[in-house]
């Protein structure tokens, strides 16, 4: 038994010698190229195996999560153009149901700025100018609202002076007895002023306006709702009463409005 196992270890030492002097020879070197090309897919495969597991959002693939993101960006682009058209889809329609204009002289306007307060702005700023053809005074409305008139046009862009602005006058009349006054703005409210004693005011009645159109057509028609009276101050010995009037549309959320071009 002992002379077996000392053959044996005499044997494997010299196998050893044998691959020792020989590892540089052909024979030996083919042999561990195809023992390594034996193991080099599974090897390279419990890798990249590792390296996914450890990374599982690393897409190596930069530009794969590149295309992504732009994906969605381009999504969010469209999607935010569908609301938008359809927003304007529904001002659209709801303006040509509510007011009795004709379609051909309403041109639809993009608020685009304002001026004054955020929540209660005195002018706004539209997207149309003279070459859609804006003309300055003319009226801008939403619905059967009177919304302002046309006060600076460039070729582009136009300010509209809202009826609370101080700078807006225009004569209006009340929806009830046809009683005429002059409209200012306070800021946030208007006043309906020099309205004779002797007609009869009463509140929550509707003020119109009375009709401003130049010999060219353009400026603001009649019976376009300014706003409601809310209270009214008169005294017997004056020969004039005057009303506050509050406005009717909420300007601070106006996107879109109707200019009425040449009448």
């Amino acid at each position: 038994m002992k002379n077996r196992t000392t053959l044996v270890l005499i044997s494997f030492l010299f196998l050893s010698l044998i691959v020792y002097i020989t590892r540089e020879t052909p024979i030996i070197n083919s042999f561990s190229g195809v023992v390594q090309k034996a193991f080099y897919y599974p090897r390279a495969f419990f890798y990249h195996a590792k390296i996914d597991i450890q990374n599982p959002f690393n897409f190596d693939r930069g530009n794969d999560l590149e295309k992504i993101k732009k994906e969605n960006s381009r999504l969010l682009e469209k999607m935010a153009d569908y609301e938008r058209l359809k927003n304007d889809n529904k001002a659209l329609r709801g303006q040509f149901e509510t007011s009795d204009f004709k379609p051909q002289i309403l041109l639809a306007a993009n608020v685009i700025g304002f001026s004054g307060k955020p929540d209660f702005p005195d002018s706004l700023i539209i997207d149309k100018g003279e070459e859609d053809g804006v003309k300055e005074g003319a009226a801008i409305v939403s619905g059967k609202n009177l919304v302002g008139k046309v006060q600076k046009v460039s070729k582009y862009f136009s300010k509209i002076i809202l009826p609370v602005n101080k700078n807006f006058s225009l004569v209006g009349k009340t929806s009830s007895t046809g009683a005429l006054g002059v409209i200012k703005g306070e800021e946030d409210f208007m006043l309906f002023n020099n309205v004779l004693i002797t007609e009869n005011l009463s509140d929550s009645d509707i003020i119109l306006t009375r009709g401003d159109v130049n010999d060219l057509g353009v400026g603001i028609p009649p019976d376009i709702i300014i706003g409601k009276i809310s209270s009214i101050y008169k005294q017997e010995n004056k020969p004039f009463q005057n009303a506050k009037i509050n406005n009717l549309v909420d300007y601070s959320g106006l996107r879109i409005v109707f200019v009425l071009k040449t009448l």
